[in-house]
This record gives structure tokens, sequence and C-alpha cells, in this order.
């Protein structure tokens, strides 16, 4: 645990030091806290940011090769590279919660469990084809699910109502999210093990 955990530190502070990300992060967060209608883009754009974007710095200054000197195993690195899209996920959520909380946005348990779902689903769709792939690779494909992401967001807020009536219960939504994400760290882990035992 104490390895995935350095891991994911590392990658933490690789993705403070660049800047225009810092900066980035300040402002989604001050979106996020002066909107309650801004939360659910900026939390995809935390995402995006926070997964593929960092994905995609490592992948052009050659991160795998500096893992492969690291005495951690490839689904020690899957491992971290999820948990780190988990708390990304905690992070917007705690943050949605704060302001909504602060704006009496109603039925806010709702709210959030659809923010945890799209996340989820959002995180365990695009990690395969990213760690499979490679940033470059599968760029096209994490703009798909990026839009995909965002329309799913604002058609629900345009007709809530709707979807509150038809919608599964809060925490169906959160658990089918979950169980999403250890499916797809499964089948990643698995996959990019094969990948380094044929090279």
């Amino acid at each position: 645990m104490k390895k995935i955990t350095t891991l994911m530190a590392g990658s933490v502070s690789y993705l403070l030091s660049i800047r225009t990300y810092g900066i980035l992060l300040i402002l989604i967060l001050a979106m996020a806290l002066l909107s309650p209608s801004l939360v659910p883009i900026a939390y995809l754009i935390m995402l995006y940011i926070g997964t593929y974007g960092l994905e995609a710095y490592e992948e052009k200054n050659g991160a795998a090769y500096y893992y492969g000197m690291l005495p951690v195993g490839r689904r020690q690195v899957v491992a971290a590279k999820y948990m780190l899209a988990i708390c990304e996920i905690v992070l917007g959520l705690l943050i949605g919660s704060v302001s909504y909380t602060v704006h009496r946005t109603p039925d806010i348990g709702m709210q959030l469990a659809l923010l945890a779902a799209t996340g989820c689903l959002f995180t365990a769709v695009m990690m395969p084809f990213m760690l499979l792939l490679g940033g470059t690779k599968a760029r096209f494909v994490v703009l798909f699910l990026y839009i995909g992401a965002l329309s799913l967001t604002g058609i629900v807020k345009q007709d809530a109502a709707t979807f509150a009536a038809f919608a599964p219960p809060a925490w169906m939504l959160v658990a089918a999210g979950a169980a999403l994400i250890a499916l797809s760290w499964i089948l990643s882990a698995a996959c990019y093990a094969r990948m380094e035992c044929k090279n």
C-alpha cells in the first residue's frame, strides 16, 4: 500500500508543478463554489485534468520508463491511477456538496449521486483505453466520453423533474458507479500486466 500511495503522491506533485494546471484547478474550484449550476462542468473538467491530462503529460515525459525503474509492479501502477481517480471523484463530490449546501440546492442527495455515477462511468470506460492505448492514441475516445458526460449532465439538468421521477434511488446510482469502477480496475490490471510480460 505504501508503494501505491507513493506513486499517487508523485503524480499529484507532478500535476501541481504544472503552473497552467494549478491555475485551472483554482478556477474550477471558484466556478463550483460560485454557482451550483457549474458544479457538473467543473467536476468533469477536474476529472479530465486529473486522469487523462496527467496521463498525457506523463507519457510525453517518459513516465513508463520511470515506473519500470521503480520496485513496483504493473498492477500497483494501475492501482495508483485508479485510487487517484477515486480520490478526485470524492474531492469533486465534497466540493459539490459544499456548493449545493451553501446555495440551498434542492435534492442534494440525488445531485451528488448523479455526479458520482457520471464520474465513475467516465473513469471506468476511459481508464482501460488510456492505459492500454496510451494518452495519444486514446485521446479521441477520451474526448468522445468527455463530451458524452457533459451532454448527459446537461440533459438531466434541463429536465430534472422527469429524471427524478424515473431515476433509481441515489444509493443504487452510487453502487452501480462503484461496481463499474471495480470491474474496470480488474480488467485494466489484468491486461496491463500481460502487456508487461509481452514487453
